[in-house]
């Protein structure tokens, strides 16, 4: 594994995302390297290649193509942009005939996103329809997940009683909405609810529909603190406090035949609580794949070979402590960081993608502790069940054994996610299985040094024995300064795959706990986009920027800086080149570009000349022969 280097670390109180159970409180603790992990990999050489002119404007219905084959496109709006608060669902669907639809939570106005709900959108097989931040249902909800049958589509999100209406605050179940494949009319039911008003109710779905049946993952908030709701009661099943349970529905009879039940093994001998989206769920035929796991919970795979009807549990990787609950740690504990994922393949086996963390105890303040600093997709293959192995991370783009990941502090964190998070996956119709996943970008930093995150791809072109070594940067031509983040892996893969994301103009999730410095008003609407990525070009590693040594130039600092009017960037080249030069504000606007021809070999100086500009911080890029280097200049 690669070096990890934080500029900077603070002592922070836990974080909890919107609504999150706060059962686990975490102090994040000085960082501790990650014990080591064998990688298996494949390495597949690459060419650099030219990058194409990406942009992240925000234009209604603007296609964007990046690097002649790689196109996204806006396709929604959103004044939320809390979309998962770890593991990633489904929230993008690919059809057969070329037709895709996407969901994703939305809003059209802030805290306390009153109009919060499920927003949508389709493709008909030549357009998108307009983009728009509305809701499918007549009252909030969030969270959605999206799946699909031979005829209908379904979204579940789950019900938070909104500001201003009878028990406001309060969880209310599941909010189940349906409508055909051909139609636009949506009909909304509310599902799995509690009879007692103040009981709390689940929430944080995942479903699949297997055959004729629908099954449903959920967590049960935990309102022992009031900042959650206004209910009083607390769930408990199985002895665990506000526990993982899951639901079993029957379409063609249009009835549950079990509600909210805790899966076998999933008891108090190992769990103490449950948490909001730290688990996953796959269907294929009738074998349905359930994987749960927090930070410090056993990680197990629960899988049916009867469309739910029974279970068998294998525990992945066991957690020191039994039922954790504030018992002192000996030693520090790599385990998981929440975002899990979890396909099965043709044969029905269970490919499961955790992000890596690392927990210690902290012997100052008497709590525990988290390393952010952890880079790893880590993975495990039900076919080889002797070990778990790093797969992926957030690349070393310079090559100098040491990832610069800025500060990662309140105002950047994603909960209690590293810097490599969030995996999403599908297999193609060669039995090459590609990952995403969100990491930071150590080329890209804000005026405060924190780097913003990417989406990012990988592959195995042999059933995950080995896999490709070569991290793609598939978002970081979209323009620096920008954040694309949640990103979901369409099931369908053809000649391409297809995904969706968030994209922010700022560092980190907007909350007002964890991140004060994020105007929520300066930087809406958040924009929504689906983006399609040609597989050949993947395994070509011919897409986004690639983890390639830059030995064509050097780029020093700009001088004088700060400067008013001019400046010149010193660059070194070992050939004659042509060079192009752009500078952009921190939202990403472009006001200065300029093409260098035949800069010679060795040392140079490009002179730059941009008149009048308002005091500030900008960020120049220097490109050449598909090599890019980004840098800080001020303007005084």
């Amino acid at each position: 594994m690669k070096k990890i280097y934080l500029l900077a670390l603070s002592a922070l109180t836990g974080v909890a995302f919107a609504q999150q159970p706060p059962q686990k409180k975490f102090i994040q603790a000085a960082m501790q390297p990650a014990p080591s992990v064998k990688i298996v990999q494949e390495t597949i050489p690459v060419s650099p290649v030219k990058t194409g002119n990406g942009t992240n404007n925000d234009q209604i219905g603007k296609v964007t193509t990046l690097n002649k084959t790689v196109t996204t496109t806006l396709v929604g709006k959103s004044l939320n942009d809390q979309q998962s608060n770890a593991s990633i669902y489904n929230r993008l669907i690919v059809y057969p005939d070329g037709k895709k639809a996407v969901t994703w939570t939305t809003s059209n106005d802030i805290a306390p996103y009153v109009t919060r709900g499920s927003g949508y959108n389709s493709f008909n097989g030549s357009t998108w329809g307009t983009p728009t931040t509305s809701r499918i249902e007549s009252e909030r909800t969030g969270f959605p997940n999206f799946q699909a049958s031979a005829t209908d589509e379904y979204i579940i999100a789950h019900r938070v009683i909104a500001s201003g209406q009878t028990n406001a605050g309060n969880s209310a179940g599941l909010m189940l909405s349906k409508k055909s494949k051909t139609g636009s009319t949506w009909t909304s039911t509310p599902i799995l609810m509690e009879a007692n008003t103040n009981t709390p109710t689940v929430l944080w779905n995942r479903f699949v529909i297997s055959g004729d049946y629908l099954i449903v993952i959920a967590s049960y908030t935990d309102s022992s603190s009031s900042s959650v709701s206004t209910q009083t009661g607390r769930v408990k099943k199985s002895g665990v406090f506000a526990p993982q349970v899951y639901s079993r529905y029957k379409i063609s009879t249009d009835q549950w035949l079990v509600v909210n039940q805790t899966l076998p093994g999933y008891d108090s001998t190992r769990y103490f609580a449950g948490g909001g989206d730290n688990y996953s769920i796959d269907a294929k035929g009738n074998t349905v794949a359930i994987l749960i796991g927090g930070n410090t919970d056993d990680l197990a795979l629960w899988k049916s070979a009867d469309n739910g009807g029974t279970w068998t549990k294998t525990v992945i990787r066991q957690f020191p402590y039994a039922a954790w609950h504030n018992t002192k740690l000996d030693s520090a504990i790599r385990t998981i960081d929440g975002s899990l994922n979890v396909i099965l393949d043709a044969n029905d086996k269970a490919h499961c993608f955790m992000g890596r963390l690392v927990v210690t105890w902290r012997a100052t303040t008497n709590d525990l502790g988290v390393s952010l600093g952890t880079n790893s997709i880590d993975y495990w293959y039900e076919g080889r069940p002797d070990s778990i192995v790093s797969v992926a991370g957030a690349p070393d783009i310079n090559k100098d054994d040491s990832l610069s990941t800025g500060v990662i502090d309140s105002r950047t964190r994603y909960g209690n996610a590293g810097v490599a998070t969030m995996p999403s996956s599908a297999f193609g119709p060669d039995g090459t299985l590609y990952l995403i996943f969100s990491a930071l970008n150590e080329e890209d930093a804000d005026v405060s040094d924190g780097r913003f995150r990417d989406i990012f791809v990988t592959f195995s072109t042999n059933n995950g024995a080995t896999w490709n070594s070569n991290m793609q940067n598939l978002t970081f031509n979209l323009g620096l300064n920008s954040e694309q983040m949640y990103g979901s892996l369409a099931k369908l893969v053809d000649d391409k795959i297809y995904l969706t994301y968030l994209e922010s103009d700022a560092v980190g999730v907007f909350e007002a706990n964890n991140n004060p410095g994020k105007a929520a008003t300066a930087i809406n609407p958040y924009r929504v986009y689906c983006m399609a990525v040609p597989t050949i070009d993947i395994k070509s590693g011919k897409v986004g920027v690639s983890e390639v040594r830059n030995n064509l130039f050097t780029v020093a600092q700009n001088f004088p800086n700060p400067f008013t009017y001019n400046t010149s960037i010193p660059v070194v080249f070992n050939k004659s080149v042509d060079v192009t030069v752009k500078i952009v504000d921190l939202v990403g606007k472009e006001i200065y570009s300029n093409e260098f021809m035949n800069v010679p070999s060795g040392a140079s100086q490009l002179d730059i000349k941009l008149g009048h500009l308002p005091s500030g911080i900008y960020i120049y890029n220097i490109e050449a022969e598909g090599y890019k280097v980004a840098r800080k200049m001020i303007v005084d």
